[in-house]
């Protein structure tokens, strides 16, 4: 059926289901029509269970998806392969309500009985694809910053260190641009003119007894 000009083959399953058991290997032109499109799955167990049918809701999603490539079109022969023909048939009804009328389940899927692998085609290692966040979920750029609360205790906790080799010492460290203390003087240094009260008097004294009259005519 692929060797059709206008027949696709889908590959839904997991990107895990894939790297364990390997993708087809179609020879020549023939890998062009092999879409690789994942099964959705919701992960959100308090979501799942908020859901009527989630199976039904991850089956519409995934029929979405295969109904949105430009590959393909209402005319176009889908044959849809999971892994052992248990989604592809839901997916299948989703895409007939859709007005896809020429929409094929593979047989056995990928690993079943009567499936690719059990009818010895080809089969070829899946490319790795490195995941650094779950599905759903992105990764912030934006710097982690600690809380205020944290910078306290730990600004508390290296003062706190002690002064043994290979610590942290507590002793205060002297900030460049401050003014150093002003130097103590001492008392008996001090070059401050003593009082007036206090100074020498002259070796000159004065009595205060009357001077007395010369005899001397």
């Amino acid at each position: 059926m692929l060797n059709e000009g206008n027949a696709v083959l889908v590959d839904i399953r997991t990107q895990a289901e894939k790297e364990v058991g390997g993708v087809p290997d179609l020879p020549g032109s023939l890998s062009k029509r092999c879409s690789e499109v994942e099964f959705i799955t919701i992960e959100d167990r308090k979501l799942r269970g908020m859901l009527r049918d989630p199976r039904a809701v991850e089956a519409t999603a995934t029929a979405l998806q295969i109904a949105s490539l430009r590959s393909v079109s209402q005319g176009t022969s889908i044959v849809l392969m999971d892994r052992n023909c248990a989604s592809s048939q839901q997916v299948a009804k989703e895409l007939g309500r859709k007005g896809f009328t020429k929409v094929f389940v593979m047989s056995g899927g990928f690993d079943g009985r009567t499936g690719w692998v059990q009818t010895k085609l080809a089969v070829k290692p899946a490319a790795t694809r490195l995941s650094f966040a779950p599905p759903g979920k992105t990764i912030s750029t934006r710097p982690m910053l600690p809380a205020p609360r944290f910078v306290a205790e730990l600004v508390e906790r290296v003062g706190s260190m002690s002064t043994r080799p290979g610590s942290v010492s507590n002793k205060p460290k002297t900030v460049s641009g401050s003014k150093p203390p002003p130097p103590t003087r001492s008392k008996s240094a001090s070059t401050k003119p003593a009082p007036a009260a206090q100074r020498t008097a002259s070796s000159r004294t004065v009595s205060n007894k009357p001077a007395r009259k010369s005899d001397r005519p």
